[in-house]
């Protein structure tokens, strides 16, 4: 889609925490090894946005943190907001940049 200049908007559970921002224990030993903050997931959500693509509430919150979209229910992580930013909003760079863009 992008190759036929078509705007693109991916959203959903996509199941990687992009970065440390994205996740309630940024540095624990364990994200290195764990499904979702793998360097290797990150790298190809990474891939994905470096082919002209953005986050777009990364965009709009740079500094955000807190905002998580997943939490463990067997652990009982909601009510102390221990959780990922697993869900995403992904669209054409273009896309987010479009003023005219900005009715309801």
């Amino acid at each position: 889609m992008k190759e036929r200049n078509v705007p693109v908007i991916w959203l959903g559970d996509l199941n990687v925490a992009h970065t440390n921002k994205d996740t309630w224990n940024d540095g624990a030993k364990h994200l290195a090894k764990s499904a979702g903050t793998t360097s290797e997931e990150r790298a190809s959500f990474e891939e994905q946005l470096e082919s002209g693509f953005v986050d777009a509430f990364r965009c709009l919150h740079p500094e955000a943190m807190g905002q998580y979209t997943y939490w463990s229910q067997r652990a009982g992580n909601r009510e102390p907001n221990k959780g990922l930013r697993l869900d995403y909003f992904i669209c054409s760079e273009d896309l987010l940049n479009d003023s005219s863009n900005e009715k309801v």
